[in-house]
């Protein structure tokens, strides 16, 4: 099977496995219940998960972005959709805020691979913008009231990923230098 036939199987096999199964809790939620209740979400977040992963399975590695920018577009509408169906809004309000510090984060960490390839710099990179994301998770989820202020631990965190990215900056640098 060549990896065209294999990507296009893959997408085929996660359509079918989500549609199966929205289809299956749809029966069920109204075999159970005489109507359409907690089936909707299952449907809604199979139609979010099938949008994120479709163009994974479908075109790979070269899928990244289409699956990023489904992420980036769909996320919002379906924490709405989500937090209307459950009847908590703070779903959307914090799930919201969340996804708009975060996705420049995933682009930038995606902008990073690409131009530095698999390489420690892109590790290092990759752990300095999680320690910023962190600590900017942190400080809204306070602002927004749905966390306390940070702590030791969050310090701690945060720490730990500007020591990886200093572990991976010095090995690069030292591997650099043994092979000159």
């Amino acid at each position: 099977m060549t990896r065209k036939n294999a990507r296009k199987f893959m997408a085929l096999l996660l359509t079918g496995g989500l549609l199966a199964g929205t289809l299956i809790c749809f029966i069920c939620d109204t075999a159970l219940n005489g109507a359409l209740s907690w089936s909707r979400i299952v449907a809604l977040s199979c139609a979010y998960g099938w949008a994120l992963l479709f163009p994974l399975a479908a075109f790979g590695r070269r899928g990244l972005t289409g699956g990023l920018g489904a992420l980036s577009l769909l996320t919002v509408p379906y924490l709405y959709g989500l937090s209307c169906l459950l009847g908590i809004r703070e779903v959307f309000t914090v799930g919201a805020a969340m996804a708009v510090i975060s996705l420049p984060y995933l682009w930038l960490i995606c902008a990073a691979f690409r131009r530095l390839g698999r390489t420690s710099r892109a590790l290092g990179t990759m752990c300095l913008l999680l320690a910023g994301l962190t600590a900017a998770v942190n400080g809204a989820l306070t602002l927004l009231g749905a966390a306390p202020p940070p702590d030791a631990w969050d310090g701690l965190n945060v720490l730990l990923l500007l020591l990886a990215a200093a572990v991976c900056f010095t090995w690069r640098r030292s591997r650099e230098s043994a092979s000159t």
